[in-house]
């Protein structure tokens, strides 16, 4: 009889490990996913900064560059030229003085000598 119990308390023992094992191994599992979880949310916020990052330095070159247009634009004496190549915009200066249009004189006048 008391191999009987020995053999029971032994199983009932073993049973037991392996259930705190079980969970054991649970709790290091949920834990290790959670931690795959937070790591993976902070490489999608790395690539959508990355991505926000992009659009940002493309609408700052976009602002900086009809900053250009205007400041260009409203200097006297000055003509703008655009050219494109390659999908891009160069801007040429050229520098003088604005023409004055003359007027054309067609010998006709507003008063007839008689």
């Amino acid at each position: 009889m008391k191999k009987k119990k020995k053999k029971k308390k032994n199983l009932v023992q073993q049973n037991n490990e392996l259930l705190s094992k079980k969970k054991k191994k649970k709790k290091k599992n949920t834990i290790l996913a959670e931690l795959i979880a937070i790591h993976k949310k902070k490489k999608k916020k790395k690539k959508k900064m990355n991505e926000l990052n992009i659009k940002f330095n493309a609408l700052k070159k976009k602002v900086f560059e009809t900053q250009a247009i205007v400041s260009i634009s409203h200097e006297p004496g000055k003509k703008k030229k655009k050219k494109k190549k390659n999908g891009k915009i160069d801007f040429e200066i050229k520098s003088g003085k604005k023409k004055k249009k003359k007027k054309k004189k067609n010998g006709s006048s507003y008063f007839h000598i008689m």
